[in-house]
């Protein structure tokens, strides 16, 4: 019995004190007369207190940028340092390091919150749910036997995919990714060299199923702040596949090339691996879309049903897109 080879397969918050690039406008009480800036410290009161507090907005500058909440603390415990001097007449060096410290720590701690609310989106797992389109590469001799034997291409078992991914963040760009997706690919062939006796096309059908489930990293190559957050990502996991042919087949162990009909299958698992680039945009402070693009590489050697039609390349990409809630 001799089986017929396949033409083609297809498979298939910003909860941030950063807005738009520029740090809000933090103030401190003092009083009705509101001016821009940040003015001295008047030594002619008893009380220790500013006239004017409001600070302006300063451009970020990048990673090694100073807090503005580090910069009025630090402005402050001069202040204090200053009144201390003139209320004993002289220098206290003792007092004046005594409150430069304390308001030092208190930026410091300023900062540190600031910096955990900008990144408190990244910190959030997330769960995704995908749709789109596999196309195989078709890179085997089955594939390449199976388009000369047979109608149709590589490209026609293109097909939809679904995915499902949860992300567990390990840091301010980087997420584990657990990830599974399944593919299925139906597709009609006729030889092409050979007829029934009636003219008629001799047909069978190709099914081709693919489940994957992947571990990986995912990478973000811009900060929480970014519009849009390009990511790379890569990994690896088990391929479960099934191959099946259903229909009319020739019999070439006769010279008289009989017509049957029968049934041929074979599912297995093979390890693979796989590689990521797509675009996210967050729409709400616990929602995103996405789009990207993925490739796996996986290959799986014949045998049982369809011993002796060489290897079966699983490989191949897709495009989808889809939606992430943050929890």
């Amino acid at each position: 019995m001799l089986s017929a080879a396949v033409a083609d397969y297809k498979y298939p918050h910003r909860a941030s004190w950063v807005t738009a690039g520029r740090i809000d406008h933090r103030r401190l009480d003092c009083g009705e007369n509101i001016e821009t800036g940040l003015e001295d410290f008047t030594s002619s009161q008893s009380s220790i207190r500013p006239q004017c507090t409001v600070l302006g907005k300063r451009q970020l500058g990048g990673a090694g940028g100073v807090s503005p909440g580090l910069v009025s603390t630090i402005r402050i415990g001069i202040g204090i340092a200053l009144e201390i001097y003139d209320q004993n007449g002289g220098v206290d060096m003792k007092k004046i390091l005594t409150g430069l410290m304390i308001t030092l720590a208190a930026g410091l701690f300023t900062t540190g919150t600031a910096e955990a609310q900008r990144s408190q989106r990244y910190a959030q797992d997330s769960f995704r749910v995908q749709l789109g389109e596999f196309r195989p590469d078709g890179d085997s001799v089955y594939w390449t036997d199976s388009e000369l034997d047979f109608t149709g291409r590589t490209e026609d078992f293109e097909d939809s995919a679904a995915g499902l991914s949860y992300l567990h963040p390990l840091g301010p760009k980087l997420s584990l990714q657990v990830s599974g997706f399944f593919y299925e690919g139906i597709q009609d062939q006729a030889y092409r060299a050979f007829e029934d006796q009636f003219g008629g096309d001799i047909l069978h059908t190709t099914e081709l199923e693919l489940t994957s489930v992947t571990i990986g990293l995912l990478y973000r190559l811009a900060g929480p702040d970014a519009a849009v957050l390009p990511y790379v990502g890569a990994g690896g996991g088990l391929y479960s596949w099934r191959l099946s042919e259903f229909g009319d087949f020739i019999d070439f162990s006769g010279a008289d090339l009989e017509i049957f009909e029968d049934f041929f299958e074979q599912e297995d698992e093979e390890l693979g691996w796989y590689f990521t680039a797509g675009l996210e945009v967050p729409i709400a402070d616990s929602w995103s879309v996405f789009a990207e693009g993925r490739w796996d590489n996986a290959e799986a050697e014949l045998g049982g049903d369809f011993r002796g039609l060489g290897e079966l390349d699983l490989s191949g990409r897709s495009y989808s897109a889809g939606i992430s809630w943050r929890f």
